[in-house]
């Protein structure tokens, strides 16, 4: 939670928060309460105001995945491995911010149906605006590089395990996967072994001769 919770907490603050896990294990936080103080007319505008950062470990180095502020309350996160990390900054205080609270846990069941407190940029449908927590569906280069990072980090991870960690909708990571990575299958190939490959081409090589 943040400083002095429920009672607002302090300007000009920095509040660091690290989890390690074991293994396999993944860190889920799921928020309780969310109420930080926010000047901006764009409430999905974070930049210069009170906030609180998720990081990842990925490539061998902490990359923010995420930005909280305002008063929305935030889906819940979870990490794609052991290594989680939230900052919290305040610039401003004010009487009306109690500031944030929240629990976390360690898991292993990644797989269940959770969903990553991603606020993404939009989306191209005809629904109204996107909200904070809202499933990111639209491809974009920088939806295609996330995707891209994480598949390299951890190559177990599965469609549903990217939407969740990403933010990015299911269906939209399963065409990034195809038409960027040339993926077609729930698990990322590169996971196979070179006797798995060709036994794969074998397969298909198969199949090919019986159409013919």
């Amino acid at each position: 939670m943040s400083p002095s919770y429920p009672s607002p907490y302090p300007a000009k603050t920095t509040c660091r928060y690290e989890f390690q896990g074991r293994g396999k294990e993944r860190v889920q936080i799921v928020f309780q309460d969310f109420n930080l103080y926010h000047s901006s007319d764009n409430p999905k505008d974070c930049d210069n105001q009170d906030s609180l950062i998720a990081f990842v470990h990925l490539e061998g180095r902490m990359e923010k995945i995420d930005n909280f502020c305002g008063t929305a309350l935030p889906k819940p996160v979870m990490s794609n491995g052991p290594r989680l990390k939230l900052e919290f900054q305040s610039l401003i205080a004010s009487r009306y911010s109690r500031g944030f609270k929240a629990t976390y846990s360690f898991t292993e069941s990644f797989l269940e149906p959770i969903t990553s407190g991603l606020d993404q940029k939009g989306c191209e449908t005809t629904e109204d605006d996107p909200r904070p927590g809202r499933p990111s569906v639209i491809k974009t280069d920088e939806n295609i590089e996330k995707i891209g990072r994480f598949i390299r980090e951890d190559r177990r991870v599965s469609i549903r395990g990217l939407a969740e960690i990403t933010g990015i909708d299911k269906e939209c990571v399963r065409q990034i996967l195809h038409e960027s990575f040339k993926v077609c299958a729930k698990m990322v190939p590169k996971l196979l072994n070179p006797e798995q490959k060709e036994s794969r081409m074998n397969i298909g090589a198969n199949i090919c001769t019986k159409q013919h």
